[in-house]
Formats: C-alpha cells, structure tokens, sequence
C-alpha cells in the first residue's frame, strides 16, 4: 500500500525538523525551502498527483512545484553538496516504500 500524500509530508517535515504548516509557509527560509522541495520530490515520484495537486497541498503553484522537483533531481549532480538531503531522501524512501531503493 502507498502512503498517502499527507505521511509523506508529515515524513518530510520531521525528517528536516519543521512542521507540516512550516512546508505550508510562505516562508523562504532555507530549510524550509528545502524540506518543502523534497516534499514535492517524492509526492510526484511516488504518487500519481499532478503539479497543480501538489502545489494545492503545500501552497504552491505548479511552475514552483516543477522547480522543486528540477531542484531534487540536480541534487545528483552534486553529491557531497547535498549529501545530507540525499540521505534524508533515501531515509524516507526506505521508511515509507518498501520497494524503494535509493533516490532515482
């Protein structure tokens, strides 16, 4: 079974020490920011909600909701910049997908 977009905004939140209304936020402060693009990461790669579904649950609109997503999968590209984020990302896919492997 899937989990729902909500565990895994509340699985996001926790895993970066904010709350669900903080991911909701208009705030631009980094970890924030941060937390909500991986949100918005794993609800696209792991749900079958559109850009514009996603952006509704966290306050966004869906151009924001591709940037975020753009922004995840760049995290690749640099490894040791991101390795904290990736290893949250592989964290919570292993928690919450149990056919997950690692950030694909």
């Amino acid at each position: 079974m899937k989990p729902t977009a909500l565990a895994i905004i509340k699985e996001v939140a926790e895993a970066y020490g904010v709350t669900t209304d903080d991911l909701r936020s208009k705030s631009r402060i980094a970890r924030f920011a941060d937390a909500r693009a991986v949100a918005c990461y794993l609800l696209h790669r792991h749900t079958t909600m559109s850009t514009t579904e996603i952006g509704m649950w966290l306050h966004r609109d869906h151009s924001s909701v591709l940037h975020s997503i753009r922004k995840v999968e760049a995290f690749n590209l640099w490894p040791t910049m991101y390795a904290v984020d990736l290893n949250i990302i592989n964290n919570i896919k292993q928690k919450l997908f149990s056919d997950a492997k690692t950030m694909d």
